[in-house]
């Protein structure tokens, strides 16, 4: 009983915070990506934005 209380009061903040940080790796994805293929079309690099 006391579990499943604590458990309904921890889930919504670890889904939050599991969104977060999904959120996080897909922008972190998309950058490197998109930094990456600018860098290959365009022939010079991007300003080394990106270690």
């Amino acid at each position: 009983m006391e579990k499943s209380i604590m458990w309904s009061r921890l889930y919504p903040e670890f889904k939050a915070s599991a969104m977060a940080c999904l959120l996080a790796i897909l922008e972190n994805l998309y950058k490197v990506a998109s930094g990456s293929y600018r860098k290959g079309s365009e022939g010079k690099g991007n300003g080394g934005r990106i270690p």
